[in-house]
């Protein structure tokens, strides 16, 4: 178990990843809790000041093979993607404690952050955070939505987020 400045990130399989990048997790994460406009519009319910210090989210890291799985039984789409969460309550209802759960191809993050000409930290920091705001509530199927969520995303991993040079890429 991982634990950042304010909020624990338990790993499920922490050999997946160095320990440098599972603290950049922990930074980046932690880091965006501080964003302005961290909730989004539709969660109405907001928690207590002090929520993140007894926060708790998982992520697992696995390969595009696990993932696809994943993305088949749950969104009922036989592909591999680069970042999939389970958010433990939906917008309408109190956060609680344990946020939810997070999976992330490392496969998938590898290829995206050569693309993007960045390290593999970088990209899984980003799909972390993508990951934890949708714990959040956001929703980025809506282009408002989505570029709220991409501020955010660039508030915690202080780069732009382009893609094949264009700032709407997937993340």
């Amino acid at each position: 178990m991982e634990t950042g400045a304010t909020m624990t990130i338990d790993f499920s399989n922490p050999a997946a990843l160095d320990p440098d990048i599972r603290k950049a997790i922990g930074v980046a994460i932690n880091l965006v809790i501080t964003a302005p406009r961290l909730f989004p519009v539709q969660r109405t319910l907001l928690v207590s000041e002090d929520f993140f210090n007894r926060a708790e989210v998982t992520i697992v890291l696995v390969d595009d093979g696990a993932i696809q799985d994943l993305n088949n039984t749950w969104r009922g789409k036989d592909s591999a993607t680069d970042v999939l969460s389970w958010p433990a309550v939906n917008v309408d209802e109190h956060l609680q404690p344990f946020l939810g759960d997070i999976a992330i191809s490392i496969d998938t993050a590898s290829r995206q952050a050569a693309t993007r000409m960045w390290n593999l930290s970088d990209e899984v920091c980003l799909l972390a955070v993508h990951g934890f705001l949708h714990l959040l509530g956001h929703d980025d199927d809506e282009d408002e939505d989505a570029a709220r969520m991409r501020a955010l995303e660039r508030f915690a991993v202080g780069k732009p987020l382009t893609l094949n040079g264009d700032d709407h890429g997937e993340a």
